[in-house]
């Protein structure tokens, strides 16, 4: 069954927050990104108790051997991983709305917690 450009795609991508993180950092830039600055992105917005050395390292083997080959593989991103770039593709765009919902229900329960 082809699932491209279905919602089903969309929700199985975004099932994962490395995913969303990917596609997130895709959306607010132009043109290609590299995974350096995705990795970054990541520890960044991530609150993590591990060593930031460790915490990159771990960041960029999922990403390498899991998220972007999955992204890759159901249209949302081109990879390349020889250069280590990820570029857009017209497919991206579908999860936007979903990222915005996503984005303001984190920002809201991060407001609960504060109270």
């Amino acid at each position: 069954m082809d699932r491209n450009g279905t919602i089903d795609s969309v929700f199985s991508v975004l099932s994962h927050p490395g995913r969303r993180y990917v596609l997130t950092y895709l959306l607010r830039s132009e043109g290609y990104v590299t995974m350096s600055e995705i990795v970054d992105y990541v520890v960044q917005v991530t609150d993590t108790e591990q060593s930031e050395e460790k915490f990159r390292q771990e960041v960029t083997i999922n990403l390498t051997h899991t998220h972007l080959p999955h992204l890759e593989e159901e249209g949302f991103i081109m990879y390349n991983m020889e250069r280590q770039i990820i570029q857009s593709t017209e497919k991206t765009a579908l999860a936007a709305p979903y990222l915005k919902v996503a984005l303001l229900q984190r920002e809201r329960l991060a407001e609960v917690a504060e109270s």
